[in-house]
């Protein structure tokens, strides 16, 4: 997902870079997804994508939501339980 972000910021560098700050909060952090299944690579990825953010000149607000879940893909749910 880092380099996802940088990929991205290296074009709007070169295209609009003044609207970087509104399509990092109104289109890419909607877009961006992960799921990791230890706790301390998913701290680790909040940690690593707030820094990315932040060197390219965005800096999260309280509203923002880095979209990595901790979760177990490839656990089974047994049939007839609903998980909220």
């Amino acid at each position: 997902l880092a380099e996802v972000i940088n990929t991205i910021h290296k074009k709007y560098q070169k295209d609009n870079s003044s609207e970087w700050n509104s399509y990092v909060h109104n289109h890419l952090l909607p877009r961006l997804a992960g799921i990791e299944i230890m706790p301390t690579p998913y701290i680790l990825a909040h940690l690593k994508l707030e820094t990315v953010l932040r060197n390219t000149g965005y800096h999260l607000k309280p509203n923002d939501h880095l979209q990595i879940n901790l979760a177990n893909t490839l656990e089974m749910i047994p049939t007839g339980v609903v998980q909220a």
